[in-house]
């Protein structure tokens, strides 16, 4: 009795496994940083100027169009998309950055930014 319950519950795990999407991350949109809190980041960080402004992890050249927020605490450790969690970044320091945190991430890759960014009160 017992080896047919096993039995049609292997079954239905399989049918269920060959249904179900590889990840329900793929089905999940993305939401993007909305522009007012871009505007209200990049001048927290950069000023009022579009050109000109720095990556806060790496420390090299950023305009405001190639710049790609990202968050301080990932959205999938619990952050959130306000001003205070999100910093300007070049696209290649984010999709590096993956789940790590900001500090983490500077520690690991620029250990001497993070000095910088403390007395400016960034991090």
């Amino acid at each position: 009795m017992l080896d047919k319950i096993v039995s049609l519950q292997n079954k239905k795990i399989r049918k269920w496994l060959i249904s179900t999407p590889d990840s329900k991350k793929s089905q999940k949109k993305r939401l993007r940083v909305p522009m007012h809190i871009r505007v209200l980041v990049w001048r927290k960080y950069c000023g009022n100027v579009l050109q000109g402004g720095r990556c806060v992890a790496c420390g090299e050249p950023l305009d405001f169009k190639d710049a790609s927020f990202s968050h301080k605490v990932p959205r999938c450790r619990g952050g959130s998309i306000d001003a205070r969690n999100i910093i300007p970044l070049h696209r290649r320091c984010n999709e590096d950055m993956g789940d790590m945190t900001a500090i983490e991430y500077i520690r690991k890759f620029y250990p001497k930014r993070e000095k910088i960014l403390r007395k400016k009160g960034f991090l």
